[in-house]
């Protein structure tokens, strides 16, 4: 049952990502249909892959709280323009990766899935860490959403075939 609210989710992205291509429905520039489906597509794929997983269950996963807080605490401060905010964005980010690549080492059998989650974690972490300190002019994000898509098909794809994709 909790799949099938994220599996909407899902394809309520997917449904915004085809509609903003179509030339017909006016949208803003700053932001766009496309955007906004990359958005909804994006978090609802990684809420339902980290439902799904075994690292919620971890006591790794307490311990991302932290992460999480100091994730959003700097983008509270970027987006006040208070000073920090970078170096707090940086730090959460750094501390959600190393943490998840020990419980990942740990882990006694790592199946496909485990590692595109583990490499959507790096790409995006370092992506991040590109766009803040302006490293390069090239985006590098999409590379993250290339291979969060890929993970989103390959958990579709084995929950279909033991038939728990919509429980």
């Amino acid at each position: 049952m909790k799949n099938r609210f994220f599996l909407t989710g899902i394809l309520l992205g997917i449904i915004l990502c085809f509609v903003s291509i179509i030339p017909l429905i006016p949208t803003n520039q700053d932001y766009s249909l496309l955007e906004i489906g990359l958005g909804v597509l994006n978090l609802s794929g990684v809420v339902l892959l980290v439902s799904n997983g075994t690292f919620i269950k971890s006591r790794a996963f307490r311990f991302s709280f932290i992460a999480v807080a100091l994730l959003i605490l700097g983008s509270l401060f970027k987006l006040m323009h208070w000073p920090y905010g970078d170096y707090i964005f940086i730090i959460g980010s750094l501390f959600f990766l190393v943490q998840y690549s020990i419980w990942f080492v740990k882990k006694p059998v790592c199946i496909f899935l485990d590692y595109l989650k583990i490499s959507w974690l790096y790409v995006t972490t370092f992506s991040a860490l590109i766009i803040i300190f302006q490293w390069s002019q090239y985006n590098f994000s999409l590379l993250a959403y290339a291979i969060l898509w890929v993970a989103i098909i390959e958990f579709c794809r084995t929950e279909f075939k033991k038939g728990t994709l919509f429980s």
